[in-house]
């Protein structure tokens, strides 16, 4: 992959995701719509560029998953291939799994017995995922967003052999029809599977799909394949170059040698496709090999790594924590004394706490590292499959019937033992489990283990309001910015309020008492906000930070307006798990706000709801009872109504 790098100076960011651990936002402050990993540090637009000019595309019948998904990833990591489409997945389902590497596997299947298709993702790749679409066990489809160019639509496809029905072959052929008549025609086509055909040699009289490079002779599904490509202007790729006879089969078995595996690209793609061939030798499959094609972007893609500060506030739960409480608590000491307004407090304060913070605690740069499963892949299991490897080599330079049985036996054995290894492995997971000391826990593994299968974990391309898919970065960041701009200010027909009397009289001061309340129902480990001070450092401190505290509120109280810094906040879109992904009505938009200011609206929501009262029939936003009810009641009433009739 060719890539070079510099310094991005663009200050729009885009890219609507979760704010899980407060690392993708949407800031909308001085007209910078932002929705990217990253947090609000002074050097917050500090990013660095990768631009990616080629993708290496691949195809693979891999016979099984199961056992192999890290050893898979370990080999398209070392080809440095971007996409692979795998076949004969033997998976069952309808999902997507981390295989290693921050390699991302989306797969179709309905039986563990035969077919499933799937298409693995390289990090990159597998976060400008617009579309997927699961036709059946033998056809799978996603769309890739580029840069400022046409999306990509990849399809793995895996054909029926030739022993099957007529009707399962038909079957097939129509769902490709399909899939290609739904993708418009200015996009980009990536075909690869294997179609259990034989394209031949020689193009004969098919100069418009075959490039005349083949392999073998043409067969009726071969003839059938060429057809199909005509039908739809494709180009079958690994026919267009010249090579080695052991870089055009794809399929060895003893004495037989055929190409069934096969990339088709829209014919205006050809150009840019600089190579494909077959890369014998890998030892993972002992029949099928892999395919790759090179293909050139005609546009560059730009990946945008964030590299801006990011306190380690963790380390406040850690043995760094002593010194850093030591300085904030004497500062605290010593401003309590002085005569400052609340916007001079805490503007102080936010200053000095974020400069001790990095000075004690530490800052981090950089992307959030993938985090893969791979405690089972030990010393043991990576001598093993070396040995494996090495056997395979041995078997095919002799082509002896012992080196064959000696693959075979190693295969074995490296099979077992990776299944005994993860099964250990799994061990701590069920011991998570048994130790789990409540419901919440439960319920929050689960939800890490279903958030690990789902398809889309970050998506940052949109569409206009034109139903238009948008690329480029500052048309993103524009986008975002319209439209919560016309969400938070549009306005709703409503009835005036009836008059009432204000009440005069003077306002209690706010008690530590109030003060303590309210900081006790903070939570720790909470996504901070624009000021990135964590309501960890309250809850920590306890009484010592009480005096200050209730001093700063009061100050707000008296003065009638709360600290600058406290108007700022960080919007995150939050994808609704339903509906279209580009679209943004489908994102739920929540703001990361500071978390002394929640310690302060919860003193005064205490207040008001003193002051307060509302009707029994309240469901929604009331302790103790849920919208669930209300519908639960109204329809036992329906169900009690059509009884009496």
């Amino acid at each position: 992959m060719n890539q070079r790098k510099r310094k991005c100076k663009s200050n729009a960011r885009a890219s609507p995701v979760s704010d899980d651990n407060a690392n993708y936002a949407t800031h909308l402050e001085n007209n910078h719509a932002r929705a990217y990993p990253q947090s609000d540090g002074k050097d917050k637009n500090s990013r660095s560029q990768t631009n990616i000019t080629q993708l290496r595309l691949a195809t693979w019948n891999l016979g099984t998953m199961t056992g192999r998904s890290y050893e898979i990833s370990e080999i398209l990591k070392a080809r440095h291939i971007d996409v692979c489409c795998v076949q004969e997945t033997k998976w069952k389902g309808s999902k997507s799994r981390d295989i290693g590497n921050d390699y991302q596997l989306i797969y179709h299947g309905t039986s563990t017995q035969r077919n499933e298709v799937g298409i693995i993702l390289n990090p990159h790749l597998k976060q400008r995922i617009i579309k997927i679409e699961r036709k059946s066990d033998r056809l799978i489809m996603i769309k890739l967003a580029l840069d400022n160019q046409q999306p990509l639509n990849i399809i793995s496809a895996y054909a029926p052999q030739v022993g099957c029905p007529n009707q399962e072959k038909l079957n097939f052929w129509e769902d490709f029809d399909e899939i290609m008549q739904d993708i418009p025609p200015n996009e980009y086509t990536h075909i690869a599977g294997d179609l259990n055909g034989h394209v031949g040699e020689i193009s004969q009289h098919y100069d418009a799909a075959h490039g005349g490079y083949g392999y073998g002779s043409a067969n009726q599904q071969g003839i059938t394949i060429m057809n199909f490509a005509i039908k739809y202007s494709l180009k079958i790729v690994n026919t267009c170059f010249k090579k080695k006879t052991e870089h055009l089969i794809t399929y060895k078995c003893a004495q037989h040698s055929t190409q069934i595996d096969y990339i088709l690209t829209n014919n205006n793609m050809i150009k840019h496709y600089k190579d494909c061939k077959v890369i014998p030798g890998n030892a993972l499959t002992s029949q099928h090999r892999l395919l790759v094609s090179i293909m050139k972007l005609p546009r560059p893609l730009q990946i945008y790594v964030d590299r801006s500060e990011r306190i380690k506030w963790k380390e406040l739960h850690g043995p760094k924590k002593t010194k850093f409480f030591d300085n904030i608590l004497a500062y605290l000491d010593n401003d309590i004394k002085m005569t400052k307004s609340a916007n001079q407090m805490w503007s102080d304060f936010e200053e000095f706490c974020q400069k001790t913070a990095r000075l004690n605690l530490g800052v981090s740069r950089g992307n959030i590292r993938a985090k893969n499963d791979t405690s089972w892949w030990n010393d043991n299991i990576k001598q093993l499959i070396h040995a494996k490897r090495e056997a395979f080599k041995k078997w095919q330079q002799t082509d002896l019937n012992e080196d064959h049985a000696d693959y075979k036996s190693l295969k074995k054995i490296v099979k077992a033992a990776v299944a005994q290894t993860r099964a250990a492995s799994n061990e701590n997971f069920y011991q998570r489990l048994e130790k789990a000391e409540n419901e919440r826990d439960i319920y929050k593994i689960a939800t890490q283990r279903h958030r690990a299968t789902l398809d889309v974990k970050s998506n940052k391309y949109i569409k206009d309001n034109h139903g238009k898919l948008l690329t480029s970065h500052k048309e993103i960041s524009k986008r975002w910015k319209e439209y919560y701009d016309h969400l938070m200010n549009e306005e709703f027909p409503s009835e005036d309020l009836p008059y009432m009397p204000s009440l005069a009289g003077p306002i209690d001061c706010i008690s530590p008492e109030e003060t303590k309340k309210a900081l006790l129902s903070m939570k720790y480990h909470k996504a901070t906000g624009p000021d990135q001070i964590p309501a960890d450092i309250w809850k920590m401190m306890s009484n010592s930070a009480l005096p200050w505290l209730t001093l700063l509120f009061n100050r707000i109280l008296t003065e009638g307006e709360i600290p600058d810094s406290w108007r700022n906040s960080i919007l995150c879109p939050i994808y609704k798990n339903k509906g279209d992904i580009s679209e943004c009505n489908n994102y739920r938009g929540i703001k990361l706000t500071s978390h002394t200011l929640k310690i302060w609206e919860r003193i005064v929501a205490s207040r008001l709801k003193a002051l307060t009262s509302t009707s029994e029939n309240q469901f929604g936003f009331t302790s103790g009872k849920s919208t669930t009810d209300a519908i639960h009641i109204l329809r036992m009433s329906m169900e009690k109504h059509r009884a009496n009739k």
